[in-house]
């Protein structure tokens, strides 16, 4: 199973990338992704506040990844 992440803000500063594709072996829940591949990957982004889009909609870390989805991790923006 193949899925897409884009990095947007901060976390691209952290990544270096602007967009990473990932090889999963099986459909795995949002918060699963999060503490085996990408925090194992870069341990920094795990004190970063931010919102994770799956294909273009807002969700909650219990959501299931499923193949082709594609992610968006979007620190909070703030200013004025």
């Amino acid at each position: 199973m193949k899925i897409l992440v884009n990095y947007f803000g901060l976390i691209k500063d952290e990544t270096h990338l602007s967009e990473e594709y990932f090889e999963l072996n099986s459909k795995v829940s949002l918060t699963i992704f999060l503490e085996k591949t990408l925090f194992v990957k870069y341990p920094s982004l795990k004190i970063i506040d931010f919102r994770i889009a799956i294909n273009n909609e807002i969700c909650e870390n219990n959501r299931e990844i499923t193949d082709k989805d594609n992610l968006s991790l979007m620190p909070f923006f703030s200013g004025g």
